[in-house]
């Protein structure tokens, strides 16, 4: 299956064309990843506070509220406050000091914060709101 443009996916094709409802949709506001540089952003996020795991024992890994920390799939220590880390990992991207490609969450469930950098993921274009109010210009 090919696509029509490079970096856009049309991801089935329907007895109507490419040009229906929500395959047009997909295809034009998703975009294939490229990757970007994990090992500086490994850097950062360690300067951000992200301790190595090999300073804890495993009964620790999940004790006062520490979450572990991944980047694409691979896990590099634990942090203790994931809200914090988040929003300077989005501050960052937001301001174009890192990829506007990496995503980040934080996964409560499993106490674990997720960033990704790697490629082939299929991101879409999002409105920042603050306040109600949407900071587009």
């Amino acid at each position: 299956m090919l696509g029509s443009h490079w970096g856009m996916i049309c991801p089935s094709d329907t007895p109507d064309g490419e040009s229906c409802g929500l395959v047009k949709t997909l295809a034009l506001l998703t975009h294939i990843t490229n990757e970007s540089d994990e090992e500086g952003l490994h850097k950062l996020i360690i300067s951000m506070g992200v301790e190595d795991l090999g300073h804890f024992c495993p009964h620790e890994y999940y004790a006062m509220g520490n979450y572990l920390v991944f980047i694409n799939g691979n896990i590099i220590g634990l942090h203790r406050q994931p809200e914090k880390l988040t929003s300077n990992i989005r501050l960052l991207r937001r301001r174009g000091k890192i990829n506007e490609f990496v995503s980040v969450f934080i996964d409560t469930k499993r106490k674990s914060v997720f960033v990704s950098s790697d490629s082939g993921r299929l991101v879409r274009p999002l409105i920042i709101v603050k306040n109600g109010v949407a900071l587009l210009r």
